[in-house]
């Protein structure tokens, strides 16, 4: 009878309990966050089906007995396969297929050398030694219960995020020999592992000390051993509360230090210093505004150099390229779009003749999109503003950097010059190292360089300063020429950072007034330690050359590393382009030298 009123008995459980069970929907709309957006979701889910399957199996009362926990592992069970298969339909719809997928699957599952004791070391970077020790200890006091038949199921609960970590671990052990939050998966069970390991010896402990001190004080009278332990209960509350506090206080401080290490270091980044290609991403976030998988498939200039997360913003079809093409004959109705660094590109005439025959836009006079599906012509540039972060962008975006928005660029007309380099260059030297990847970029037609901005690191534990970022700057000829310092200062036009973006200070290294920048001095060796101008007066002579005046020598910029180096432009030359090369860091700095003729002046002649 017991047997056959089972399924009413659970059914008006279920009637009572389930479907008023807010709890229910709450943990259906948590697996399924969790499985769309990390694979360890799935190992929790196939944990928390074994665990209410082993409860409802500890209270079965018979064949027929239709518990609820059974209920719950069918529909969870539902719930995680329905996200499987919604999340793989979401692949092949958005990707054609799997090879994307599986290719950076087999690159995260590779086996390196050296991975656990990496992965130890990754560890103790996320969690710290105190952490670690205690989920160890845990886990032994787990299996003592375990052995002893003295387990309660809520006691597997650590485990399985125990067990979840170390499946993700062995599985993509590429990705954890990189990253250091590959391991955050155990915190559940070293936040609950730990608290019961903590807790537990801050009672046992002064209760076992008790236990001693009443087999010690057992031959004494019945009021010495009162008077005995009304003195020894505050100092063993005292330690019971120390046991707790100190551990906490310990990772607590050891927490915000390596805090303070992220930041310094990019987000934790173990490979320093740390370029996170900021005005890139910004760049890439801006283009996906117009141009997105939906109509643009992107070729994109190997000298971008970009991050994953740039590429995930501008999330389209895209291929990487040495080359830029003169004219493109696509058919496709799809945009077919350029992508290029103008500081890192080497064929002008190519780049010019794209320009001119197709719609083009450039952003902080470096960045280039030509969309050779749109032969307009048209020519747009855009500079970048910073905006006042909000209160929670250093917390959710970005700590180092505030908000930037693209506008309009005031010199559009300059910026588009910068592509003339039918200019003619007498000479161009370069002093430091092998580091990174060449930088060129030159003043618009009919400008000099006039100044550069040199960006320097602040020194830390980690490292000292270094030179990280240059900006050039120039100034009109012909401004100069007049010898009216007010127009001069007017005619400026700044070039874009060249290098990485990094936390640290702007140093200015300007021509006085009515000076051209005509050299470059400093110190170098595997990469650039120090940097200075050298600036001259500037005159025309009777046949349009121009030729030098006094020469000034600024102060250097950096440190007092590497060899002394020099570097002046023939005569009859001026100072055009930063020619380097950047990376991490100002790998190598120098200077490009224009020769001064009619066609820098006014773009005549051939």
């Amino acid at each position: 009878a017991r047997s056959r009123r089972a399924p009413i008995r659970a059914l008006g459980f279920i009637k009572s309990k389930f479907w008023t069970a807010r709890w229910f929907v709450l943990v259906m709309l948590g697996v399924s966050m969790a499985v769309q957006f990390d694979w360890p979701g799935y190992y929790i889910a196939l944990f928390v089906v074994f665990h209410a399957f082993m409860h409802g199996l500890r209270h079965h009362r018979g064949l027929l007995d239709l518990r609820i926990e059974y209920v719950f592992c069918a529909v969870f069970s539902v719930v995680v396969l329905a996200n499987f298969y919604l999340f793989y339909r979401f692949i092949v719809d958005l990707r054609g297929d799997f090879s994307e997928m599986m290719d950076a699957a087999g690159t995260r599952s590779g086996s390196p050398d050296g991975y656990f004791d990496q992965l130890v070391e990754r560890m103790h970077d996320l969690h710290g030694w105190i952490p670690m020790v205690l989920v160890v200890v845990w886990l032994v006091y787990f299996f003592v219960k375990w052995a002893r038949r003295q387990n309660q199921l809520g006691d597997l609960i650590p485990l399985y995020f125990l067990m979840a970590q170390i499946i993700h671990s062995l599985m993509f052990k590429q990705a954890g020999f990189i990253h250091s939050y590959w391991t955050y998966h155990i915190n559940p069970a070293m936040a609950v592992g730990g608290a019961v390991i903590l807790l537990g010896a801050a009672r046992w402990i002064p209760r076992f000390l008790a236990d001693c001190l009443r087999v010690v004080v057992a031959p004494l009278g019945r009021l010495t051993q009162k008077r005995v332990y009304a003195r020894a209960l505050a100092p063993l509350s005292a330690l019971g509360a120390l046991i707790v506090v100190v551990p906490l206080w310990v990772q607590t401080g050891y927490a915000f230090e390596q805090m303070r290490w992220g930041f310094q270091t990019g987000d934790a980044s173990y490979v320093e210093p740390y370029n996170d290609r900021f005005l890139e991403t910004r760049w890439a976030q801006e283009i996906a505004r117009e141009f997105n998988r939906d109509n643009t498939d992107f070729r994109i200039h190997t000298g971008l150099e970009w991050r994953i997360e740039t590429l995930w913003y501008l999330d389209a079809p895209h291929t990487f390229t040495t080359a830029i093409p003169r004219v493109s004959h696509s058919q496709s109705e799809r945009n077919q779009v350029m992508l290029f660094d103008l500081s890192k590109v080497s064929d002008w005439d190519t780049v010019a003749s794209a320009i001119h025959r197709y719609h083009t836009r450039v952003y902080d006079r470096r960045f280039v999109l030509i969309n050779f599906s749109d032969q307009s012509g048209e020519f747009r540039s855009y500079v970048h503003v910073e905006d006042e972060p909000s209160i929670f962008w250093p917390w959710l975006v970005n700590p180092d950097r505030p908000p930037i928005r693209w506008v309009e660029d005031p010199d559009t007309e300059l910026t588009r010059s910068l592509f003339d380099r039918r200019i003619e260059i007498s000479e161009r030297h370069d002093y430091g190292g092998h580091g990174g990847s060449r930088s060129e970029w030159n003043c618009p037609r009919g400008f000099v360089l006039s100044a550069m901005n040199i960006h320097i690191t602040h020194s830390n534990d980690l490292a000292p300063s270094l030179l990280a970022q240059i900006r050039p700057e120039c100034r009109s000829l012909e401004a100069l020429l007049s010898r009216d310092a007010a127009a001069a200062a007017e005619s400026t036009f700044e070039g874009p950072p060249l290098g990485r973006v990094e936390d640290g200070e702007w140093q200015r290294l300007e021509c006085p007034e009515n000076h051209a920048l005509v050299g470059v001095h400093g110190r170098a060796g595997a990469m650039v330690d120090a940097v200075g101008i050298q600036c001259a007066t500037v005159s025309e002579a009777a046949d349009g050359t121009v030729v030098y005046g006094d020469i000034w020598t600024s102060p250097t910029v950096g440190g007092d590393g590497g060899d002394p180096f020099q570097f002046l432009c023939p005569d009859g030359s001026l100072g055009f382009a930063f020619y380097g090369r950047t990376g991490l860091l100002l790998d190598a700095y120098g200077l490009s030298c224009a020769v001064i003729d009619d066609h820098f002046r006014n773009g005549t002649g051939d």
